[in-house]
C-alpha cells in the first residue's frame, strides 16, 4: 500500500500491530488513519491533570497573573465547568 510506504518503517510498524474489527478493514483509507489516530494522540488522564491542578501552588517570585493563568490551563485539561462566568475564586 502506497500510503504504508511513504508514511515510513515506524508506521508500518505500527500498522502491523493493529487489530481489525471487519475483514478488508485493512486496506480502507479512512479505517487505516483512525486507527493510527487513535495510537498516535495521546490519551486523557483526568487523575493525573486534576492532581496537578490541585498541588500547583505559586512559585516565588511568579504574579499573581501568571499564577491564575497556569491555573486556568490546568484547569481546562481536568474538563472542569466553565471558570469564565466570573464566579470563579481565581
Amino acid at each position: 500500500m502506497a500510503l504504508l510506504h511513504v508514511a515510513g518503517l515506524e508506521a508500518l510498524e505500527v500498522y502491523n500491530t493493529f487489530q481489525w474489527d471487519t475483514a478488508g478493514d485493512d486496506v480502507k483509507v479512512d479505517k487505516i488513519m483512525e486507527k493510527f489516530d487513535r495510537y498516535w494522540n495521546p490519551r486523557k488522564n483526568l487523575t493525573f491533570d486534576g492532581q496537578s491542578f490541585c498541588t500547583r501552588n505559586q512559585q516565588e517570585g511568579e504574579t499573581i497573573d501568571t499564577y491564575i493563568t497556569e491555573l486556568r490551563n490546568k484547569a481546562s485539561r481536568c474538563e472542569f465547568a466553565d471558570l469564565k462566568d466570573g464566579s470563579d475564586p481565581l
